[in-house]
């Protein structure tokens, strides 16, 4: 199995995908990972296999179900060039009113993280009527304290609004 070296020895793929299954009880939980051994299929659980930095897998993932995610969470590889290419390419499959959320993500990027949302802003002015974008540090609300408990997270609004409230 391609596991997660820092990952203990019991852990088998999907852990993530039952936690979020049982907790949005009413949903169906769709994995995405690149290796063969990852892939499973369980009552409202699916994986498919995807490649994070290659957009042209994510996008085929995501037009196959003719549909728009309520929630897209991205716990994969958790280094910043995949992870921003999964974001720029599966943000617009969120419908209105959406979460994505990037977690583990490690304190030493947070910088490299404001500077590529502030690009993505330049880049695409329209996502600033579009989204809220939250930078949330659990650092402090989480035993053991580690450098990756941070979280982004993109909400995607339902109707166009000014962006300079926020």
């Amino acid at each position: 199995m391609n596991l997660d070296p820092n990952s203990p020895p019991a852990t088998k793929p999907g852990g993530s995908l039952r936690m979020w299954k049982d907790f949005f009880r009413y949903s169906n939980i769709f994995g995405i990972d690149i290796a063969d051994d990852c892939m499973f299929t369980e009552e409202r659980i699916k994986t498919f296999k995807a490649n994070q930095a290659k957009p042209n897998e994510l996008i085929d993932f995501a037009k196959s179900f003719n549909l728009k995610f309520d929630i897209i969470i991205d716990d994969g590889v958790h280094l910043l060039g995949p992870t921003y290419i999964t974001l720029v390419t599966l943000l617009d499959f969120l419908q209105p009113g959406g979460i994505y959320i990037i977690e583990d993500i490690w304190q030493e990027y947070r910088e490299a993280w404001l500077d590529l949302l502030q690009h993505l802003s330049m880049a695409w002015p329209e996502a600033k009527e579009k989204y809220s974008t939250a930078w949330i540090d659990l650092r402090n609300m989480t035993k053991p304290w580690n450098e990756s408990q941070n979280l982004l997270l993109f909400y995607k609004h339902d109707e166009k609004i000014d962006p300079t409230i926020f």
